[in-house]
């Protein structure tokens, strides 16, 4: 008995591994799936990293934890709204990717905004009435990458939408993606390493 005992826990935990692995492969592999089918014409940019290059120190959990400058043009006719997304795919590891990492979700971005400065906190995005989404810590704040083993690849992207509002109060990524849904007009995507 004591020894099925001790072959079924391990197996078990194995089981609950893998399952999680494949639930998290298949959410990843529809989030990515619909995003490459959109247009990806929206012009962005940081000024403190270069896209496919390494985040700098500043941004990060490591750092001062500081969210980067971001800037944008040629949004499509019809813009309405745009939406900014920043992921880890890569949770814990590289090499076992058991769960995504939300960093930061904002929202209700006004098209006539072009930018966010380095740095920006909650306050200054309810001021020009930006919406954020709750994150990894359970915050809205930008939380910068922290990452526990190896190199991870975060992503920045931003989305044009064709709503001008979306009545949400701090929903996660996945609430947010199911109200965007039909929504989205392009988007585009700085990738980065950390």
């Amino acid at each position: 008995m004591k020894m099925k005992i001790l072959i079924i826990i391990p197996l078990a935990f194995i089981a609950i591994i893998i399952g999680r692995l494949v639930i998290i492969s298949c959410n990843q592999s529809n989030e990515i799936d619909n995003i490459e089918k959109l247009p990806k014409t929206i012009k962005f940019w940081s000024n403190d990293f270069e896209q496919n290059g390494t985040l700098p120190i500043d941004f990060t959990g490591k750092g001062n934890n500081s969210s980067p400058s971001l800037c944008w043009e040629n949004l499509p006719a019809g813009t309405l709204s745009l939406a900014i997304i920043v992921t880890d795919y890569d949770a814990p590891s590289p090499w076992l990717k058991l769960f995504t990492i939300d960093h930061w979700i904002l929202f209700n971005i006004d098209p006539e905004i072009n930018f966010l400065e380095r740095g920006t906190k909650e306050s200054d995005l309810l001021k020009k009435s930006i919406n954020l989404g709750t994150n990894i810590s359970g915050g809205v704040d930008y939380v910068g990458p922290n990452p526990p083993m190896g190199v991870h690849q975060y992503f920045f992207r931003i989305y044009a939408l064709s709503v001008s509002h979306i009545d949400l109060t701090k929903p996660d990524k996945e609430t947010l993606f199911k109200s965007m849904e039909g929504k989205i007009l392009a988007f585009s995507e700085l990738k980065v390493s950390y």
